[in-house]
């Protein structure tokens, strides 16, 4: 006898037994030869009753003349059915049968949390720090109320371009210490192009493993070598304080209405080569300030106005090729600081590309000076 408490297997049910070891040596001759065999023969019992519930057999036999023909045996007799109970291996079936999926669900957690990031972290000093949420936002609901600051140029915007996203359907992550936006990822399917925001490198690393972007904008304070990708372009992010209503031609540049947002998009595709109508109609449709230049009684060119409390965000200033070079993209840079002078904005931010050298005049003449940059990177950069 070696165990009164041995584990016998039956499939993935381990019970619990008395084993009984034999071993030993014998020669057999037979019809494929002679044979020196060893063999070890092993017996489980039920303990209460002493009925057998399972054997297991091992035999080597050697032919010392040719060890090509010798073999190995092994045969195997467990119950299948008994009219007396045979004992669960508790520890065995705990560690086995319950540790196994246990541990396997765990490493499935954690290999997730590892993939994504932690849904909550600590940023700022050892004495006073700051601790952040990060969640996915799905509804207006989820930015209420929330005041953006996690980002040095943009910040009043962030809930703003939340609200966006979830009007186009498009994915947002926030990292959300009390009632201030501390980051912010989101993602444009319909140009593939997202953007992220954030003041602290913890709060960097996690969006981007919430949020997987190929290509994306990023606040030039956010230190490259944490983006994993290649810088394809840079603008420059202007500001201009205190807006003056300035003379422009109402002629050539009016109010944009409902009937223009189809030429509108024709335009925005045809000059950035991307789908656009779902972000022009959102931008129509939110309350943003747009504007369009008529030629010979079509729109040419159009630009755009975004308002929260006393900061304004010019964007998406566009002009035909055939229609540039006549002053229209002043024209309706002059429309849109006009309209936010009436409105008592106190400051407007603008971004606009270094190779963008005609809009950077336009702006510079009308008072804006650079304050900071973003950067468009990609992951994969000869697909951008």
């Amino acid at each position: 006898m070696t165990s009164l408490h041995a584990t016998l297997w039956f499939g993935l049910v381990p019970h619990e037994a008395v084993q009984l070891d034999a071993a030993g040596t014998y020669v057999r001759d037979d019809a494929y030869g002679r044979f020196d065999a060893t063999y070890r023969d092993r017996y489980f019992f039920d303990r209460d009753s002493g009925f057998i519930v399972g054997e297991q057999f091992e035999e080597t036999d050697t032919n010392a003349f040719n060890p090509f023909t010798s073999f190995h045996f092994h045969g195997q007799v467990i119950l299948t059915s008994s009219t007396y109970a045979v004992p669960l291996d508790l520890v065995a079936f705990s560690l086995v049968d319950l540790g196994v999926p246990a541990t396997a669900v765990g490493g499935v957690v954690v290999a997730i949390r590892v993939r994504r990031g932690p849904s909550r972290l600590r940023i700022g000093s050892k004495d006073f720090p700051t601790e952040v949420r990060i969640r996915k936002a799905k509804s207006p609901a989820d930015v209420a109320n929330l005041q953006g600051d996690g980002s040095p140029f943009f910040g009043p915007f962030l809930p703003v371009f939340a609200e966006r996203s979830f009007s186009e359907g498009d994915p947002v992550v926030l990292a959300i210490a009390g009632n201030t936006i501390q980051g912010m990822a989101l993602m444009d399917r319909e140009s593939g192009v997202g953007s992220l925001f954030a003041a602290d490198d913890a709060v960097v690393r996690v969006l981007l493993k919430r949020l997987r972007m190929r290509d994306f904008f990023a606040d030039g304070s956010i230190p490259g070598r944490l983006l994993n990708a290649q810088e394809i372009d840079r603008f420059t992010i202007l500001q201009l304080r205190n807006p003056a209503a300035v003379a422009n031609d109402s002629s050539i540049v009016r109010p944009m209405t409902a009937d223009d947002v189809p030429a509108v998009v024709a335009i925005a595709e045809s000059v950035y080569r991307s789908p656009a109508r779902r972000f022009i109609v959102s931008s129509f449709q939110a309350g943003d300030l747009g504007f369009v230049a008529v030629a010979l009684g079509r729109v040419v060119g159009f630009g755009f106005a975004t308002v929260v409390g006393s900061v304004g965000r010019l964007h998406t200033l566009t002009v035909l090729p055939p229609e540039r070079a006549r002053g229209l993209g002043k024209e309706i840079t002059n429309a849109r600081l006009s309209t936010l002078a009436a409105l008592g904005v106190e400051r407007v931010i603008l971004e606009i590309s270094k190779q963008n050298v005609a809009s950077m005049r336009i702006a510079t003449q009308a008072g804006f000076s650079p304050i900071g940059e973003s950067i468009y990177y990609s992951r994969a950069p000869g697909e951008a």
